[in-house]
């Protein structure tokens, strides 16, 4: 492949046996925001001057650096859409989002602006103003085919959202994500049973992971997102009681632990601020790709099925609960959702309730015929 004499210009075989040019810049680049990878097209002129273009705003960027400067780049090119982009991530209706939703909805942006169609075109590079619904729903099937339906149905309602943000800022005349008719997806139902999560957990402490196990036994035993048990820390844990902040919900709970939980906890090192599984690879809290993927080796090795997720521990807790006959509001008390329809689908009719119903029935039958029973007696004329 011939060799290309232009900082970070790389070319690479495409669909064809056609030539692409690329512009890979170096990772503390990318991580400034100064510039990114990106395509430059299939003609080597083209791509060489867009090359050095870009290399300028480097080169000023690293004089800024030795000068002891800061220097921000503003390398969106005016009306694109990732100019819309950044306009959308320095407005208010973003920093009044949640820290949570700020992180996926730069997730969504980031990749809908490095998403390269199939013209060879980035779609970041496209002017905002003249994005029509044809577009939209081109880009959506290509997402699909790319990144699975539950991540390009995110990011079409994020586009959504910019869009109209940017129809009021005049940087668009329409928003052709509005009505995206997007596929619903397959509501998830999977549970554990509770052997294959204790084969889970040992298998996890078999492989030096003792602490994926103590994440996996809080998400179940108090009902709550990995996402928020894997950030626990000790000063959130008092008297045996759980005070939670819901990342996703900003909602507020006090949760009991169980008394295996209380066992689990008993023998560990607290310190306030402290996580309180301290992943054993990093020595601080587990971080969500590294769990994620420690996971996944852990299931493999393991031989538990491949459907299940450590996502569906909090599903699992739910359900077993409603099963046990736990009320709408001891579901809302534990789980925090919201509104009664939300948890609802925890406590629907199952043959587990009806056997919990009959079992309730019987025992009011044997305590309504004991009393009738001593009723009589106590009432009955005694022999002289």
């Amino acid at each position: 492949m011939r060799s290309i004499r232009v900082r970070y210009l790389e070319s690479r075989k495409i669909a064809g046996g056609r030539t692409g040019y690329y512009y890979n810049p170096k990772a503390d680049l990318r991580a400034a925001g100064i510039v990114d990878r990106q395509p430059l097209g299939e003609d080597l002129a083209e791509a060489i001057a867009k090359a050095e273009r870009l290399n300028a705003i480097v080169d000023e960027y690293r004089a800024a650096v030795r000068r002891g400067e800061e220097l921000k780049v503003d390398r969106k090119e005016p009306g694109s859409i990732a100019h819309l982009f950044d306009e959308y991530q320095k407005s208010d209706s973003f920093n009044d989002t949640s820290k949570k939703t700020q992180v996926d909805y730069k997730k969504c942006l980031r990749t809908l602006e490095n998403t390269v169609l199939k013209n060879g075109v980035r779609f970041g590079d496209m002017p905002a103003a003249k994005l029509e619904y044809r577009h939209a729903d081109a880009l959506y099937k290509l997402l699909r085919e790319r990144h699975g339906l539950s991540y390009a149905n995110a990011m079409m309602r994020v586009a959504r959202r910019v869009f109209g943000l940017g129809i009021r800022w005049k940087l668009t005349k329409q928003n052709p994500f509005s009505k995206p008719g997007l596929k619903s997806t397959e509501s998830r139902d999977v549970v554990w049973t509770v052997a294959q999560m204790h084969e889970f957990m040992d298998a996890a402490r078999k492989e030096g992971y003792p602490s994926l196990a103590l994440v996996m036994l809080m998400a179940y035993e108090l009902a709550q997102r990995v996402v928020d048990v894997r950030l626990f820390t000790w000063d959130i844990y008092k008297d045996g009681v759980f005070s939670i902040r819901q990342t996703k919900t900003n909602t507020f709970l006090r949760v009991p632990a169980s008394d295996e939980l209380v066992l689990a906890l008993e023998d560990l090192e607290r310190k306030n601020g402290t996580p309180i599984a301290v992943c054993e690879a990093t020595g601080r809290a587990w971080g969500a790709s590294f769990l994620t993927h420690t996971f996944r080796d852990i299931m493999r090795t393991s031989g538990l099925p491949e459907n299940l997720r450590i996502s569906d521990m909090r599903r699992t807790s739910l359900t077993e609960l409603g099963d046990a006959g736990a009320t709408e509001d001891e579901l809302i008390s534990m789980s925090g959702h919201l509104t009664r329809e939300m948890v609802r689908i925890y406590s629907r009719a199952t043959v587990q309730k009806a056997r919990n119903a009959i079992t309730k029935r019987e025992a009011w039958r044997q305590k309504v015929q004991t009393n009738t029973t001593d009723e009589v007696q106590m009432t009955s004329p005694t022999s002289t």
